[in-house]
């Protein structure tokens, strides 16, 4: 699906031919146009008070309109259906390596990565992994570039789905994976994957304290960020694919890239999260396809032509990336959804959700109604 195609919104018909009054979506596009009384299901991005997002959760509570989350649909209170995450995943990994290329060679120095395009050049996810096995093969080949940036540490963060694409990915292009504590043992020539984990990543404040996950959910104020200080040196791209919320210590501060920069072995950041000033704070914007990276400085600030530039970090992030694989990606997703279009083509607004015969999964996904928050979302700053 193209950028200009991912907003658009698709109407449900009734099997006489008649418009239902409900509309499926993938990204709120042009939410002024959103009509009242209606059902809309779409990736609203508003159930952890995103601010850049809160303006289309208000046109809905103004319109008094049913707003359907794809993404909290979840089965068995387990994960969420939508597999966007796991492609998410997937082609952050692609473009990060793709950037990585760029970087190296803005660098002056040439590399297999750079042979890599970008996701949306492949015609599906196994040509890409084809093509990029066989590139990476050849990195023990690159003696000066193995000399000056091996060994090649991929870092991946987060347990979510984002996280297991990205990690799923790379099993598929047979890069190993190791644990953190090998990091320093790891063979100059080769390229590894290393999962980082909260337990790797974060610290209590109190030493001697160890990392306790219902403490970090409660309190999350007794924890800082420990990756740069373990990690920031030994890894040449970050996946960052984190769940973060505001008051969370962020992964890397502004504060953190003098140090990341001087080291001249973290290159490049894919930012599979996309949050904005999150947990990678300098995050300042999403970017597009025709331009999807750009370098930031030592004090946070985007460098627009990112050329040249020696002392910096290249970041990349895209909020759709999932529709860079837009025929893998929508065959999983529909498949998966088509159990509850039915339900979602027969919604009466005009009801109490409680008085739907929705499951409990659909029910748990719906953020308003009737211009009030539902029980679970109460919590929203609108």
């Amino acid at each position: 699906m193209s950028e200009e195609l991912a907003g658009r919104i698709i109407g449900l018909r009734r099997e006489d031919g008649q418009l239902c009054e409900r509309r499926a979506a993938l990204s709120p596009g042009d939410v002024g146009s959103w009509l009242p009384n209606r059902t809309y299901a779409i990736f609203s991005h508003t159930h952890k008070s995103q601010k850049e997002n809160m303006p289309s959760l208000r046109e809905a509570l103004a319109k008094h309109i049913r707003l359907v989350d794809y993404e909290l649909i979840r089965e068995n209170n387990a994960r969420t259906i939508t597999p966007f995450g796991q492609w998410a995943g997937i082609v952050g990994c692609i473009q990060g390596l793709h950037v990585l290329g760029l970087r190296l060679l803005s660098l002056g120095f040439t590399s297999p990565f750079v042979n890599i395009p970008p996701a949306q050049c492949n015609r599906s996810y196994e040509e890409a992994t084809s093509h990029i096995k066989s590139i990476l093969s050849k990195i023990s080949s690159f003696k000066k570039l193995c000399k000056s940036f091996g060994p090649f540490v991929i870092g991946i963060t987060g347990k979510g789905t984002s996280s297991l694409g990205a990690q799923k990915f790379f099993r598929d292009i047979n890069v190993p994976q190791i644990s953190p504590d090998d990091i320093d043992s790891c063979s100059f020539d080769k390229i590894y994957v290393v999962v980082l984990n909260k337990s790797n990543t974060i610290s209590h404040r109190n030493p001697g304290v160890m990392y306790d996950q219902d403490e970090f959910i409660s309190h999350p104020e007794r924890y800082k960020s420990i990756f740069v200080s373990k990690y920031g040196s030994k890894l040449s791209m970050l996946v960052n694919c984190i769940y973060w919320e505001p008051g969370r210590p962020r992964l890397i501060e502004n504060s953190d890239l003098p140090q990341i920069i001087d080291s001249q072995k973290l290159l490049v950041v894919s930012d599979v999260s996309c949050d904005i000033n999150g947990s990678i704070e300098c995050v300042s914007k999403g970017m597009t396809m025709l331009f999807p990276w750009c370098l930031y400085d030592t004090s946070g600030h985007c460098i627009e032509n990112p050329i040249g530039k020696e002392k910096a970090l290249a970041i990349t992030v895209i909020e759709n990336l999932p529709s860079l694989f837009a025929r893998d990606a929508s065959i999983e997703f529909s498949s998966k959804l088509m159990r509850y279009i039915d339900h979602l083509a027969k919604s009466d607004h005009s009801t109490d959700i409680e008085d739907t015969n929705w499951s409990s999964a659909l029910l748990d996904a719906v953020i308003c109604n009737k211009g009030n928050l539902c029980s679970l979302y109460k919590n929203i700053n609108v």
